[in-house]
């Protein structure tokens, strides 16, 4: 399981849908925004192999792509989960935490935007409705852009977690051999400031826009 100390309190915080599976691809943690979208409490989720919400194959085929090369990958699934079905954009990147190899999902719910373009074109791909009133064309964007913006903040806390637990496992090793650990807690402390200013800045953007 991951340690609740540093990574639940900063992944719970965060507005974004995110799952975490761990290496024996079993889900490790579920944030409250995740939890809300399915409808469901943590202690439900946790050590349930992740093949029970998401296709294992392409999980898997994604962590292939991570493995030999740095950063994102993306990809389209349907997560199931007990009565819930979604069709969700999906954002996943490799990460290693105390020599695990661990995996960090952001899921993008996309069912409403699919559910409207097969309404638009039908089963045939014939038209047969009209197109969306421009205020939903707005909200449609409006969501796209929010989107973006918990993606990105997601991938931003991913590697300032990284940089702090990293960190944090270097100063215990020289702890254990007697060396001094200041460079370490330094970079820990300035990582988790600009966690701090981070958060700030998002909380600022919700207090401006509903």
């Amino acid at each position: 399981a991951l340690s609740n100390d540093l990574w639940a309190p900063l992944l719970e915080a965060l507005p974004a849908h995110l799952l975490v599976v761990d290496e024996q691809r079993r889900v490790a943690f579920v944030n409250g925004a995740c939890r809300n979208l399915l409808d469901a409490p943590l202690s439900s989720f946790v050590g349930v192999s992740a093949s029970r919400l998401l296709s294992n194959e392409r999980l898997e085929a994604a962590r292939r792509v991570l493995s030999e090369r740095s950063g994102a990958y993306s990809y389209r699934d349907v997560l199931r989960w007990e009565e819930i079905e979604l069709h969700v954009a999906i954002e996943i990147e490799l990460l290693e935490s105390q020599g695990r190899e661990l995996l960090l999902l952001v899921l993008h719910d996309r069912t409403d935007e699919r559910r409207e373009r097969f309404e638009r074109h039908g089963e045939d791909g014939v038209k047969w409705v009209s197109e969306p009133p421009s205020a939903r064309v707005h909200q449609a964007q409006h969501f796209e852009v929010l989107g973006l913006l918990t993606g990105t903040l997601a991938h931003d806390f991913a590697n300032l977690l990284a940089v702090i637990l990293g960190s944090l496992e270097s100063a215990q090793k020289k702890l254990d051999r007697g060396l001094d650990v200041r460079a370490d807690l330094e970079r820990a402390r300035l990582a988790a400031e600009r966690s701090v200013e981070t958060t700030n800045d998002v909380l600022h953007y919700s207090r401006r826009r509903e």
